[in-house]
This record gives structure tokens, sequence and C-alpha cells, in this order.
């Protein structure tokens, strides 16, 4: 009997609905997303994204467990899974989002993923801006918004600064006004005319 196409796609989306659940803290939900994904990865072994997601999965499995030893060695198996996958397809924007948040959730102290969550984000910010069909424009503002935290937590203030300015000149969410507000930045008005387009592609150069 051959791979049903249907049947696989169908348990994959419900897995990824289970992962956005398990992210958010429900741990039942990460081990219903780990079982789906087990069931897919059989029906379509080989399967990058499905590789990236069970390297999510097995993150969040990580951050559940109860002995230190086992946070670290499950959650270095799940980023090792998507490191894997991002090397196999790593213009694969999906993949590359996935990556980009296991690693920016980690903590930096055992695990030293800011760095590749930087990577990340950057590549996806610069990837929209030039075909700003891969992300939902929310998912774009979401990601200089988070860019700029991972520069702050790296000491890298200015980098920080540049992007989060960036982000106030092209969102129209006022809730970044106010989360940025809270890291006292600056601007008297995010949507000024002077704000040139050679002075937004300026702070794109400097935010890599």
């Amino acid at each position: 009997m051959g791979i049903n196409n249907e049947s696989w796609s169908a348990l994959f989306k419900e897995a990824k609905s289970l992962h956005k659940k398990a992210v958010d803290g429900d741990k039942e939900a990460v081990n219903q997303a780990a079982d789906l994904l087990k069931q897919v990865r059989t029906l379509n072994p080989g399967n990058n994204l499905v590789e990236a997601y069970n390297g999510s999965v097995t993150s969040l499995i990580g951050r559940d467990a109860q002995q230190n030893k086992d946070r670290l060695n499950i959650t270095n198996q799940g980023l090792k899974i998507l490191d894997e996958a991002v090397k196999k397809e790593p213009d694969n924007t999906e993949i590359r989002l996935l990556r980009a948040y296991v690693s920016y959730r980690v903590p930096e102290k055992y695990f030293k993923r800011t760095k590749t969550a930087l990577e990340d984000f950057n590549y996806l910010a610069s990837a929209y801006e030039k075909d700003s069909t891969i992300l939902t424009k929310e998912s774009y503002w979401k990601i200089l918004f988070d860019l700029g935290m991972a520069y702050k937590e790296t000491n890298q203030k200015n980098k920080a600064k540049s992007v989060w300015m960036q982000l106030l000149t092209e969102t129209t969410d006022p809730k970044y006004g106010d989360l940025l507000k809270k890291e006292k930045l600056k601007m008297t008005n995010p949507h000024q005319a002077s704000d040139s387009t050679e002075k937004r592609k300026k702070r794109k150069k400097q935010r890599t």
C-alpha cells in the first residue's frame, strides 16, 4: 500500500496545532504532538520540515523533563535535529523560524544559542524584505522585536535600537510602541515622513 498523502498531511496539520499549544506551555500537547510526529515520520520519512518539528517538540520534551541532566540532554538532541534540518534545507522559512525560536527560548547560560537565533532572525527579516509573501507582516514585526531583544541580551544595544527603530517605522500594531517604551526606546513619532527609504536601508545594514 502506498503512502496516502492526505493521511500524513492531516496528521501533520494536527501535530503542528498541538506543537503551538505545547510551545505555550501545554505539557499534555507536547506528548500528543510527539506521538503524532512519530506516525508522520513513518509515513513520510526524510521530510525536513517534519524533522524540524520533531526537533522542536524534542526540545519541549527536554523543557519539561524533571531531571536537570535530562533537560540538557534531550533539549540538545532537539537542537541537533533542528540544525540538521536547516543544513539540509537552509532556505526553508518555516524550518528557520522553528530553529530561531527554539534557540531564542532556551537558556543562554546552558545552551549558548542566542548567536543561532540572531542568525535565523536576520535571515528571516532579510528574506521577508526581499519577498513579503513568505511571512505575514505580523510575523515579520515579531521577528524584528525579538531580533532586537536578542541583540540586547548579547549586549549589542546599538543594533537592538536600530532594529527597533526600523520596527516602529513599519508596524501598525500599537503594542510594539508600548513594549518598546518599557525598553526605554525614545522616538517622538515613529511614522514621521522624514524617515526616508535611505535611512531605513541604513538601519537594515546596521543590524547585521
